[in-house]
């Protein structure tokens, strides 16, 4: 049988959506449950940062195919940035890992209705929820702040997040709320959550500072991207870096100076843009952009 990057029910394990039904396992038996078979890590090719670098760059990419190990990613894919609302996966796995019932509901409603007040209630009885997942899933440039908007964290990180636990966790409670998401909302979805084959998507905005977030996977890829410009420019980036379709983002003749290139930590410096199935395309994309400065004003709007 063949089985669609859709359609999972039947093909190894069902989609639930409802969380009710959802055994959570402790951390200590999660170590132990076997990897999804055919996926891996590897793509990623992590190595521990010795140093974390603010990124001043307005865009960042990472896709990772864990299936055929492929990797497209920005030059600065591993760069802190401000984390804006996208930061709600780090403390929702938490609430789901760690919280009650009712903590584990209003982990599921801050995640379908990006509600701030309960990401406050819940930051404020889990204030150690972003550490510990940073700590947990070796996320470089994952940083807490004391309001959980201004935490930090980085495509790569958020990617490498979610592709732990598609290898290792499949029936994470988050990846079913996720998916929830996807299937409930598909006109509030951009960037990643536009790609083909998605089935899980969580996206993060701050209009008043044009801060723009949103990660998405497949049954064997993630899809991560960030930019300080638009929702459009943000779809339009994800197509051409993943899928060499539309408008280039960023282009040829916008490039970062030596110094912000060598600054920029990232496993690989050229991007090819390739298909969300794993198949290589032959464009290539350029991956580097003018360094413009960050808004020092702080968003309001999550």
């Amino acid at each position: 049988m063949v089985c669609s990057a859709l359609l999972v029910t039947g093909c190894g394990r069902s989609i639930t959506t409802d969380i009710t039904n959802v055994v959570l396992k402790s951390p200590e038996e999660l170590a132990d449950v076997d990897r999804t078979p055919g996926l891996s890590l590897q793509g990623f090719e992590y190595k521990k940062q010795a140093k974390r670098t603010f990124d001043h760059l307005p865009y960042q990419y990472t896709y990772v195919n864990l299936r055929t190990g492929k990797h497209v990613g920005s030059t600065n894919e591993r760069n802190s940035r401000r984390a804006q609302g996208i930061v709600r996966l780090f403390i929702g796995h938490y609430a789901f890992t760690k919280g009650g019932e009712k903590e584990r509901e209003q982990a599921r409603r801050m995640l379908l209705h990006d509600d701030n007040a309960i990401t406050d209630e819940l930051y404020s009885v889990f204030p150690n929820s972003i550490s510990w997942v940073a700590d947990k899933y070796q996320l470089d440039a994952t940083t807490a702040n004391n309001y959980w908007a201004y935490s930090q964290t980085s495509s790569y990180d958020v990617a490498y997040f979610l592709g732990q636990l598609l290898d290792r966790e499949p029936d994470a409670t988050l990846l079913a709320v996720m998916r929830e998401r996807q299937s409930l909302n598909p006109q509030q979805n951009y960037g990643s959550g536009v790609l083909p084959n998605i089935i899980g998507s969580q996206t993060a905005e701050s209009d008043e500072n044009k801060e723009y977030f949103s990660a998405g996977y497949g049954s064997d890829f993630v899809a991560v991207g960030a930019v300080n410009t638009s929702k459009t420019t943000l779809t339009d980036m994800m197509k051409y870096q993943v899928l060499g379709e539309g408008k280039p983002y960023p282009t040829e003749t916008e490039k970062p100076s030596a110094s912000e290139t060598t600054s920029a930590t990232s496993t690989s410096a050229t991007s090819t843009s390739r298909a969300a199935s794993g198949t290589a395309n032959t464009k290539t994309a350029a991956v580097t952009k003018t360094a413009t400065t960050t808004a020092t004003k702080e968003p309001t709007d999550y």
